[in-house]
């Protein structure tokens, strides 16, 4: 994607919530998260050369709030 000028990504989830208050349905702008993702290869570059990207600060503060008053509006 970087290699066609994109530089902002918004995605979709439909995997739920952990928190009772948030019916099925509910749209939630996330500022941080956890991925709990197991059962698979902890590298995406393959046999014989590791690496890893960081997962702090992950989410794009300018983003979310353009995707918020999206929403709202």
């Amino acid at each position: 994607m970087k290699r066609t000028g994109v530089t902002d990504l918004a995605s979709v989830s439909a995997c739920g919530s952990l928190q009772e208050g948030l019916a099925p349905g509910s749209i939630v702008l996330v500022d941080q998260f956890v991925d709990r993702t197991v059962a698979r290869a902890s590298s995406f570059f393959g046999e014989g050369l590791g690496g890893h990207i960081s997962m702090a600060d992950s989410v794009c503060p300018p983003l979310v709030e353009a995707l918020c008053q999206a929403a709202l509006a």
